[in-house]
């Protein structure tokens, strides 16, 4: 983390569950999300299984299934390269999601999105964490960004200078009237757990 950095994070950040997942916990940037631009977005899921001896079919379900859950079904078939950014960090969501995480390591996850893509990708983490329990934790110099969050942890010269509970969270998937839209994240369930 560099000076002055901001690092945000849902609650369950000290379960039992996030404390004990070294080998379930993911990485995801924003600064061309280390994906293999000339591959299918397909591939590029499967990558971690891959490394993680997952036989071919399971990898294709399991990845399949990952690219549905961030809105990207109908994107396999779509090399990165022909993916527009906010395709491109979903494929990347879904590459981190496809390992079963407890935990999402975030770095400025919305940093090269425009305001519409940016908005779409923190209602995606808001409903992993809802929804799926997934702790995520963000690094952003973004205020707007960290008020998507309920807790804030501020980082300078490598020391904490301030924890504090959000009062005014942003929600990035509800309308202007509260409710929460249900169609702007295709493939996410809305049964909690799940």
């Amino acid at each position: 983390m560099s000076r002055g950095s901001t690092t945000t994070s849902w609650p369950r950040y000290a379960t039992r569950r996030s404390a004990s997942c070294s080998s379930h916990s993911t990485c995801c940037g924003a600064y061309g999300c280390n994906l293999l631009r000339r591959t299918p977005a397909l591939e590029n899921v499967e990558q971690p299984l891959i490394y993680a001896g997952v036989g071919m079919r399971q990898r294709r379900e399991r990845a399949t299934a990952a690219l549905e859950a961030v809105g990207l079904g109908d994107r396999l078939k779509h090399h990165a390269n022909e993916l527009s950014g906010g395709q491109q960090q979903r494929v990347a969501i879904a590459r981190a999601l496809v390992t079963q995480p407890s935990l999402i390591l975030a770095d400025e996850p919305t940093g090269n999105l425009d305001s519409r893509s940016g908005e779409e990708i923190m209602c995606l983490f808001q409903r992993l964490n809802e929804q799926s329990g997934i702790t995520v934790i963000f690094v952003t110099h973004d205020e707007r960004i960290a008020n998507h969050t309920r807790r804030i942890i501020r980082i300078a010269d490598g020391q904490i200078t301030g924890d504090s509970q959000v009062e005014n969270q942003i929600f990035a998937c509800a309308d202007h009237s509260g409710a929460t839209v249900r169609h702007q994240t295709p493939g996410v369930s809305e049964t909690p757990g799940v």
